[in-house]
């Protein structure tokens, strides 16, 4: 593997061919697809399916969410301990 400073391919963050050519189709058309999607999610009647597709829309305004594992010095996976003390006196 090469060392050093990247020289060649697409920069980062830039569009592969078959992306590119959805974005100038859409663009050509005049279609938004993200105004598209929440359009027709007003239209649903059914609020399960509204729930399901406002929750498909959601993943590409807001990142996802991990679970957390907490586990103690010797790896093994630990419950919360909370201890609460009284300073006042």
């Amino acid at each position: 593997m090469a060392k050093g400073r990247k020289t060649g391919g697409r920069q980062k963050g830039s569009l592969n061919k078959k992306t590119y050519d959805l974005f100038s189709i859409c663009e050509e058309e005049g279609i938004e697809p993200f105004r598209a999607m929440c359009r027709a999610i007003l239209e649903m009647d059914e609020p399960k399916e509204r729930f399901d597709a406002c929750e498909k829309v959601c993943q590409y305004l807001y990142p996802k969410k991990r679970a957390i594992e907490v586990a103690n010095e010797d790896g093994e996976n630990v419950g919360f301990k909370i201890l609460v003390e009284d300073y006042s006196k």
